[in-house]
């Protein structure tokens, strides 16, 4: 029994004396991290890069609708025949 009570409160110092200097650490990394966002540098390839992912969203939106409205009308033709023909939601005539 013991042995446990000493191992428990080695775990307890050592999570309280971790858990400080990791704090610590964590705090010193954040603001080199900050530091180094905001370097005019680096922000001007965020502008760079945030106007060319929209810029080609929007292409990518363009084909797409240019894709889908001609697929979408054949499906709606395809279901205008399938209707005509009896064979809507897989059941045939007979």
């Amino acid at each position: 029994m013991k042995a446990k009570l000493t191992f428990i409160a080695g775990l307890g110092a050592g999570y309280i004396l971790g858990s400080r200097a990791g704090r610590a650490h964590y705090d010193q990394l954040k603001s080199s991290v900050q530091k180094l966002w905001n370097r005019d540098e680096v922000q001007g390839t965020v502008a760079s890069v945030q106007e060319s992912v929209k810029a080609q969203a929007g292409e990518a939106v363009n084909k797409l609708v240019h894709q889908v409205l001609p697929a979408r009308e054949s499906v709606a033709e395809n279901s205008d025949a399938f209707r005509d023909a009896g064979l809507h939601s897989g059941r045939g005539r007979g």
